[in-house]
């Protein structure tokens, strides 16, 4: 199966219809990433192998990169687009993610839940990308010029020395 950017909300939408006739109900919330996080877990503590469930993978990556879509306002792209500046060639996939400036692919993420277990727990990923997007852009440099005045020490700030 390939990926483009012109079919995601579709692959996406066939993974939502194929959970609702197994019984599972994904409605693009982030919630539902916790449901679609136990759903890899159980093909993971089945034995599953991510490598024969490529079709799974590329289905389910595609419903969490609709819920970046719909919840963040999250982008999708073509990440062999991008060039070295952003991100290098062996982390590019064809079809990425864009939030303010961070990129992912949501494929990869599936791919390792279903090859590491809960260890690359989705939850978790989408709330630590989600909470990089809110983070206020940094306004001060690293290595700020040295003031006039000497800095006291740690020590001697502690007890009011001089």
């Amino acid at each position: 199966m390939e990926l483009s950017i012109q079919d995601a909300a579709q692959r996406a939408e066939n993974f939502v219809e194929v959970a609702k006739q197994n019984g599972d109900a994904f409605d693009y919330s982030a919630k539902s990433i916790e449901a679609l996080d136990d759903l890899l877990g159980g093909f993971f503590d089945s034995g599953n192998k991510p490598e024969d469930m490529l079709g799974t993978i590329l289905v389910a990556s595609c419903y969490l990169g609709e819920v970046f879509r719909r919840v963040e306002k999250a982008e999708w792209i073509d990440g062999t687009s991008l060039g070295d500046d952003v991100m290098p060639a062996e982390m590019r996939f064809p079809l990425m993610m864009r939030l303010d400036e961070t990129y992912f692919a949501p494929y990869s993420k599936v791919y390792k839940r279903l090859e590491n277990g809960a260890e690359d727990s989705l939850p978790f990923y989408f709330q630590v990308l989600t909470s990089q997007a809110d983070m206020p852009q940094r306004t001060t440099t690293l290595n700020p010029a040295p003031s006039s005045t000497p800095k006291k020490g740690w020590f001697s700030r502690l007890l009011g020395k001089s």
